[in-house]
């Protein structure tokens, strides 16, 4: 309960109570920036792991889409499967075993790179995380995408085969800066 000094305090020296009351208002912003701030980290930590999780799955999930591909090949009509190429349709075929080889050597190279870049930064690979108990969760069908996406980026900004592409997406952009651009 207030007395009488409290309200004599309160009238002569209202910048201390408001000064006060403004302390308590920063130390209840403070803390709530320090919660918003260890939330951030918290999730920006869970979406490292989900990606490095997700670098780990990508050779099983690109084996998974490829026998998903070739299953739904094989459930076609009679009538369409006959005007597709043998590559597609014909196991028994040489270009159908020279596409399965390469794509089987692809799930290993990429997951290749995949464990390289995991390696790089510290972080399990997916061997070493099969060695230690499968205790893991499958990754999303959103984050394997992305690893799809970061492959397709790569062979676009790096390589021989990605120069058409490259040149199509960056072209405007590196033709609008020559134009626009004073050297």
């Amino acid at each position: 309960m207030k007395g009488k000094r409290d309200e004599v305090c309160n009238e002569h020296h209202p910048s201390l109570i408001e000064q006060a009351s403004r302390a308590q208002e920063k130390n209840h912003d403070r803390n709530n920036d320090e919660n918003d701030s260890d939330d951030d980290r918290r999730q920006e930590q869970k979406h490292i792991q989900e990606v490095c999780e997700s670098f780990r799955q990508h050779a099983t999930f690109a084996r998974c889409a490829r026998n998903g591909h070739n299953m739904r090949v094989k459930r076609l009509p009679k009538s369409m499967l006959s005007v597709l190429p043998k590559t597609l349709t014909d196991p028994e075929s040489d270009e159908y075993k020279l596409r399965e080889s390469i794509a089987k050597n692809a799930e290993i190279r990429n997951q290749f790179f995949f464990d390289c870049m995991l390696n790089s930064s510290g972080v399990e690979n997916s061997q070493e995380f099969q060695q230690e108990g499968f205790q893991f969760e499958w990754s999303s069908d959103e984050n394997i995408s992305k690893t799809f996406s970061v492959l397709k980026s790569l062979v676009r900004e790096w390589s021989a085969e990605g120069k058409i592409e490259r040149c199509q997406c960056n072209g405007p952009l590196l033709d609008a800066i020559k134009k626009y651009v004073p050297k």
